[in-house]
């Protein structure tokens, strides 16, 4: 983390650190891959400010920038910031890199046509039958519900604390993870156990 700067000083900053990693052997000059991306909350009008020195800088050191990436592209809940990825190019991997591609985050080059995968609908005879479990293990199911619906109640008061301490060596996004992780799995626990499941059925 830095002082909001001028794009030429972020620019500066950043192209001379990964410069300073070039891989051992690779050509001073040459192409470079270049993908600048905003990490979820920085505007692309800011990233392509930010482009502009970053590409100046990169070419004034002698390289050849091929099919340059600015967007949004990795991002995590709305992070502030952004990054500069590069990667040295070789004749295979410049191919690769101007392949056409589609995904919801890229695209590269004429569509790609897609058939939609068809639905899957579960047949009924999927539905879990717990009539045969005992009163006994059917208690336990309850209680390892309970035990769960406990720790998602944890996990929603501590959700803050989690992003705070994420975010200082992370993305931040953990205690919006753990939370939305216990809350599925609370409430496909207590459905089981509601139908009569024991305590590893439930788990399960």
């Amino acid at each position: 983390e830095e002082p909001i700067g001028t794009p030429e000083q972020i620019a500066e900053l950043l192209v001379g650190k990964v410069l300073g990693g070039k891989p051992a052997g690779a050509p001073e000059g040459g192409k470079l891959a270049v993908l600048v991306n905003g990490l979820g909350s920085t505007k692309y009008e800011e990233l392509f400010l930010l482009y502009a020195p970053i590409a100046q800088r990169l070419r004034a050191a002698g390289y050849e920038i091929v099919a340059p990436q600015v967007g949004e592209l990795v991002t995590s809940l709305d992070m502030a910031g952004a990054s500069l990825t590069v990667t040295w190019l070789d004749e295979e991997l410049e191919q690769l890199w101007t392949a056409p591609a589609q995904c919801p985050a890229l695209s590269v080059g004429a569509t790609i046509e897609t058939t939609p995968a068809p639905r899957y609908v579960a047949p009924e005879d999927e539905v879990a039958d717990y009539s045969g479990t005992p009163q006994e293990a059917q208690r336990a199911g309850r209680k390892v519900a309970d035990l769960i619906e406990a720790v998602r109640d944890v996990l929603k008061d501590a959700e803050a604390e989690l992003g705070r301490i994420d975010a200082i060596a992370g993305d931040g996004d953990h205690g919006t993870g753990m939370v939305n992780g216990s809350v599925a799995a609370a409430a496909a626990a207590r459905v089981a156990a509601d139908a009569g499941a024991g305590a590893a059925a439930t788990l399960s």
